[in-house]
């Protein structure tokens, strides 16, 4: 068809404007760039893996084995049962819901 219309999936340029149309080009600096992340796209759940790991552990041991002796005054003998338990609980929360995230990618 010469009235511009499209005939099998492209269009003829030339015949409908009665010019050729050069393709638009992107300005400088706008290019798409595609890097490797650190880690992939999961550092976010990595990272949850391994603060919640960190504070699980850290909050249990201080339960388990407290420091033998204050270093400075007005520290305590062993650490707050309570708070270290919840503390421990939320960590390892954090890390099974990570690692499950992991493991269901």
């Amino acid at each position: 068809m010469r009235d511009g219309s499209v005939v099998s999936g492209k269009r003829n340029v030339v015949e409908s404007q009665g010019r050729i149309v050069a393709p638009r080009r992107k300005p400088a600096g706008t290019e798409v760039q595609t890097v490797a992340m650190f880690l992939g796209k999961d550092l976010i759940v990595w990272l949850l893996l391994a603060l919640g790991g960190a504070l699980f552990a850290g909050n249990l041991m201080a339960v388990i084995r407290p420091p033998t002796a204050p270093k400075q005054d007005g520290d305590l003998t062993q650490a707050p049962r309570a708070r270290s338990l919840t503390m421990a609980a939320i960590g390892f929360v954090v890390a099974m819901a990570a690692l499950a995230a992991l493991v269901t990618r």
